[in-house]
């Protein structure tokens, strides 16, 4: 995912960073999109950082729509984060692995995915203090 304003996001498999295609700013929404090829049964994991941000700020990750984790950072934090599952419970993360899935006439009958199925959502918020 490319760089925005501040905030630079990507997704990984392994070592390798996964190419972006089809960029796009939809100011509207003053969201950057982009499509990124996957294989069936490999793991993945979201990186972000930021790259310029001078206000405390929240990042949250979402896949399929639905919130994985979110965290908040003081704007002089610029390590990079790393969000490779979803929490099962105190001690256990699932990977998040890219899958295929094949539906038959019958199963469309039961199956109805969300709007946000196959897409993974980096959302960044700033943390605005008040004054004391």
């Amino acid at each position: 995912m490319p760089s925005h304003r501040d905030f630079e996001c990507w997704i990984q498999c392994g070592n390798e960073r996964l190419e972006e295609f089809s960029r796009s700013l939809d100011g509207k929404d003053n969201a950057v999109c982009c499509w990124i090829p996957s294989v069936a049964g490999m793991n993945f994991a979201v990186h972000c950082r930021n790259i310029g941000c001078t206000i405390d700020f929240q990042c949250s990750v979402c896949v399929d729509g639905i919130r994985m984790r979110s965290l908040v950072r003081r704007a002089d934090y610029t390590q990079e984060e790393v969000c490779d599952g979803a929490r099962v419970d105190r001690k256990t993360l699932r990977p998040f692995v890219f899958s295929s899935i094949d539906l038959t006439d019958e199963s469309l009958a039961t199956f109805k995915p969300n709007s946000m199925f196959g897409t993974i959502e980096i959302i960044f918020r700033l943390q605005l203090s008040t004054g004391q």
